[in-house]
């Protein structure tokens, strides 16, 4: 193992003393073994450590820096942090300002200016950890933090609004911190009484919101305008007036934040993993699930679809030529197949013959057909929901047009049209409800309105029963 006192130049070379300078594990296992003479020479004494390359020493006199910083400590307050998220914050900062500072060279500076120990402390704690606060905190809170600086800014240079904090005997002035500062309204005197800041919430209740105003600004136009600075005046002018007593500035930009509409957007993993309260000690794994298809999900639909389009036409097309492209017979197929299977109302098998005009025996020979040519078609169970959907509307749109009657232009002749031309237009209609392609916008028609359905002869039923075997 390496001894914990390097030399200088050895300490800040890159290599294997600055990683483990800066590794956690080493950290806590060097620090546990210091004793409280080691930590007081820590505290006082900072040019002997720097000069003697101890990282252990180092590290543990800025964890205590920052752990006792008041930046530090507002942070850790505001979050609520565990004391094991707390550690390992601390720890995390104390690196990073540990790298900070070496990358700029600061520990040789402090040796070649000459600093003293109160020197070097007092630059750690109100320049460089402050400064590594101030970043994280711009980072993490983009908006809020552009409005605290906004709202420090109006309060020192409107003329609406004088500063307190000289009628406040109980501190110095020039050491008050500038959060501390108190400000209210010019035209109240300078000794009005404080209120409690406990307060002030409930009296700034009555101070309505303001909308975000869209506008956007800045480098590249990359951030909204939020409010205006003529509106965040007139704002914070509510707010001392809703209270009527001077307040803080810390505590005025804890009343004016919640009054604007603020986007702090914070990035997290959806797969983090999170600890389970009902038994410590285990972890859940979190893993949100999107319930929208992706585009892949989404194309792989589409091309379905096609295909039980096609797959549909294709059945038509087959039950049509089995019964031989008759209108007829292809109107009752339909007729039959829509009452047994697609109709929200339960029919019986005599109701539908007396419905259609026909005997029992042609719709149970419709019915067995249509049977027959849809058992062909070998599908898993998915695409038979997608297929009967489909089915449903393309046999819907047959029936309207065989119901619906045709207004031809005729010319003025007194002959009659004959039934071959009838049906002919008849199947014309039908087969361009058939296709798969976009239909014209017009209507489907036919020659003549609907009559009443009769009732089918015996000599029809051996007709259409041979014509189904001379085709099979």
């Amino acid at each position: 193992m390496r001894p914990a006192y390097l030399k200088f130049q050895e300490w800040f070379s890159p290599g294997e003393a600055i990683t483990q300078a800066i590794s956690p594990v080493l950290y806590y296992e060097e620090a546990s073994k210091l004793s409280t003479a080691l930590t007081m020479y820590i505290q006082h004494d900072w040019i002997r450590i720097i000069a003697a390359g101890d990282y252990v020493a180092v590290t543990q006199g800025l964890f205590e820096l920052v752990s006792k910083h008041y930046a530090i400590r507002n942070r850790e307050y505001r979050h609520r942090a565990g004391d094991t998220e707390l550690l390992d914050s601390t720890a995390d900062l104390t690196q990073e300002v540990f790298l900070k500072l070496s990358e700029k060279n600061r520990w040789q500076h402090y040796l070649d200016a000459g600093y003293d120990s109160a020197a070097v402390e007092h630059e750690i704690c109100h320049i460089e950890i402050a400064n590594i606060v101030g970043q994280t905190l711009r980072n993490r809170y983009p908006e809020s933090f552009r409005l605290v600086r906004r709202i420090t800014a109006v309060l020192k240079t409107d003329p609406r609004f004088k500063s307190f904090s000289a009628s406040d005997k109980t501190t110095e002035v020039a050491t008050r911190a500038c959060r501390n500062q108190i400000y209210g309204l010019r035209e109240w005197p300078i000794n009005k009484p404080r209120k409690d800041d406990s307060l002030f919430p409930d009296l700034a209740k009555t101070v309505a919101c303001r909308t975000r105003n869209t506008r956007r600004s800045g480098r590249g136009s990359s951030s909204h305008v939020i409010i205006s600075n003529q509106e965040l005046a007139s704002l914070i002018a509510e707010i001392l007036e809703a209270a009527d007593s001077p307040i803080e500035l810390r505590v005025i930009r804890q009343l004016v934040l919640p009054k604007l509409t603020l986007t702090d957007v914070r990035v997290t993993s959806l797969s983090s993993v999170l600890a389970d309260q009902d038994s410590p000690g285990t972890f859940t794994e979190l893993d949100v699930v999107d319930p929208h298809p992706t585009p892949e999900q989404q194309l792989c639909n589409k091309e379905l679809i096609h295909q039980m389009e096609l797959q549909v036409s294709d059945l038509l097309n087959s039950l049509q030529a089995a019964v031989n492209h008759k209108s007829r017979r292809w109107d009752r197929l339909l007729r039959v197949a829509w009452d047994c299977y697609f109709d929200s109302h339960t029919w019986s098998q005599s109701r539908i013959a007396a419905k259609l005009g026909i005997s029992n025996a042609l719709v149970t020979h419709y019915r067995t057909l249509f049977d027959q040519h849809v058992k062909t078609l070998a599908l898993p169970f998915e695409h038979w929901l997608i297929l009967n959907e489909t089915l449903r509307a393309r046999l819907v749109g047959l029936i309207s047009a065989l119901d619906s009657p045709v207004d031809i232009q005729l010319a003025a002749s007194p002959l009659p049209i004959s039934r071959d031309a009838q049906r002919a237009a008849k199947k014309t209609a039908v087969t361009s409800v058939m296709m798969p392609q976009v239909v014209n916008s017009a209507p489907p028609v036919t020659l003549t309105p609907n009559r009443p359905a009769r009732a089918a002869s015996a000599n029809e039923v051996r007709r259409e029963r041979f014509a189904v075997g001379s085709a099979a």
